[in-house]
């Protein structure tokens, strides 16, 4: 089955890489629930651990956007996105991230990086979409159509929860600095919801999209305004590197291209052990830093953290 749904992911990625992506001007949308409405029904679950850096506090919500329907398998008539979150157990507020998983992806496939984000002082939201994640026996990478909009749907609703009083993460969101990072149809989602006219969220600060490309959604791509971070290993077998490539040149800066040397397609992100774990994780956070909490330290070590002899390469623009 887990080769089965690589072939359709590469499926979709020569879909991509056959079609022109123009770049132009975009406008952008959000999903807030409409008027009249009831507000989305949350189920919560929360645990407490300590770890290393800020103590970090794991939440789940369970956000559902009675706006559009999920189609088969599941055949529902709204969206529910299951978001894992995690942040500091004190202080705030702290930046928001949204990080959105790949095709046959899910949450706890990202502990390890999300909570490193969590303990360097962010909010960081995990949403479980529903007809790409694990738990679905036959995934609908069609779907992706709808992730951007899903994305946009989870930030109104943490926003919504940070002015909530009572609720888990009420007044610790900094409203005014969030990012979204995203691994392969997760970073199509990123590039998407960033850069693309169809449904690009002005709200957005920084994007990190890992193993992406630039899907032809119906909107054109203007890679402009939202700083840039892009991660792709040369030896991914699933979405071609030069994919990134394309996206880095055509990116106005600051952008960041980091190329893991003999890097796989998953492997550097996920929680499995990689040669690239520690400068995933310290330059994703160096970025954050930078772009999201207006560090201008960050820059120095971003290009510290990312030149690795041997393990990558890296190009920039600072600005």
């Amino acid at each position: 089955m887990r080769r089965l749904r690589s072939s359709l992911l590469v499926g979709l990625v020569a879909v991509a890489l056959a079609s022109a992506c123009s770049r132009g001007s975009g406008g952008s949308t959000s999903s807030a629930t409409p008027a009249g409405q009831a507000a989305p029904t949350t189920v919560v679950t929360t645990t407490t651990g300590s770890v290393r850096g800020l103590e970090v506090t794991e939440h789940t919500e369970e956000l559902v956007d009675a706006s559009r329907p999920t189609q088969a398998p599941v055949a529902a008539p709204d969206r529910t996105l299951t978001t894992t979150i995690r942040y500091p157990t004190e202080g705030g507020p702290y930046p928001l991230i949204v990080f959105a998983h790949g095709f046959d992806g899910h949450p706890r496939k990202f502990v390890r990086l999300t909570t490193v984000w969590a303990q360097a002082g962010y909010v960081v939201a995990v949403p479980r979409f529903p007809l790409t994640n694990d738990d679905i026996a036959e995934g609908v990478l069609a779907d992706v159509h709808e992730q951007p909009a899903d994305v946009s749907f989870v930030i109104d609703e943490m926003l919504r929860l940070d002015d909530e009083p009572g609720s888990a993460v009420a007044g610790r969101i900094d409203e005014e600095h969030i990012g979204v990072a995203g691994l392969s149809l997760g970073g199509i989602t990123t590039l998407a919801v960033a850069y693309n006219g169809c449904c690009r969220d002005d709200r957005l600060d920084a994007a990190i999209p890992m193993a992406s490309i630039q899907y032809p959604f119906p909107g054109e791509y203007e890679l402009t305004d939202v700083p840039l971070l892009l991660f792709h290993g040369d030896a991914d077998p699933v979405i071609p590197h030069g994919s990134s490539a394309e996206t880095f040149a055509a990116a106005a800066a600051p952008k960041f291209f980091v190329t893991i040397l003999g890097g796989g397609h998953a492997q550097p992100f996920e929680d499995v052990d990689d040669p690239a774990d520690e400068m995933v994780q310290a330059v994703t956070t160096d970025f954050w830093d930078l772009e999201l909490k207006d560090q201008p330290a960050a820059l120095d070590r971003l290009l510290a953290d990312a030149e690795v002899p041997g393990l990558t390469a890296v190009q920039y623009a600072a600005g």
